[in-house]
């Protein structure tokens, strides 16, 4: 009996959800270091357990504008990075004045806080709502970039302090893992 409990969660694990912990704060206040994640992997074709692949299939979930996602960071396959999607395939992507344009249109931004470093804003993409951070004393702008089919243009919410699409380029579509569902942490 134990090992068919071992296979069931193993099987779990690699084809349904993962677990994992948020180790930078490159998407707060989406998530804090130390959070734990449930992350959706049915449909995104790319099934590791442990970092070893098992199985790839096409993408079939859809991926929006919006989602958080975790995959294969590009430049180190190995190591699972956590971000935004705010491109999809054949879409023009570009910031200026802190403000992000997804096809020449500006994303809504509301101000809701600030402290003397930070504000605090409210994006809303694709209908989904959340919270991201600028600081006050950098304003990176970045011309527009066309996303190539079969790609995704990341950014993590904390966006002055994200390594993200803006500095390595674009997420392969094989490099997806899977959607974030839920997030357990025991300082909310």
């Amino acid at each position: 009996m134990d090992v068919l409990f071992l296979i069931v969660v193993l099987g779990l694990r690699t084809f349904v959800a993962e677990p994992f912990s948020i180790p930078s704060s490159s998407m707060y206040p989406t998530l804090k270091v130390g959070d734990y994640i449930f992350v959706s992997k049915f449909g995104y074709g790319n099934y590791d357990l442990f970092g070893i692949n098992i199985y790839n299939t096409e993408l079939y979930a859809e991926v929006e504008r919006g989602d958080v996602i975790v995959f294969d960071f590009p430049r180190n396959v190995r190591l699972p990075y956590i971000k935004r999607v705010v491109g999809l395939p054949g879409d023009a992507i570009k910031i200026e004045n802190k403000t992000l344009f997804v096809n020449n249109v500006a994303v809504p931004l509301l101000k809701e806080s600030e402290t003397e470093d930070v504000t605090y804003l409210r994006e809303e993409l694709n209908g989904v709502s959340y919270q991201v951070t600028h600081q006050k004393r950098q304003n990176r702008n970045m011309p527009t970039v066309t996303v190539p089919a079969n790609n995704y243009f990341v950014l993590g919410d904390n966006r002055d302090n994200s390594n993200d699409s803006r500095y390595w380029g674009f997420v392969p579509e094989e490099n997806l893992l899977g959607k974030l569902v839920y997030i357990l942490s025991a300082g909310r």
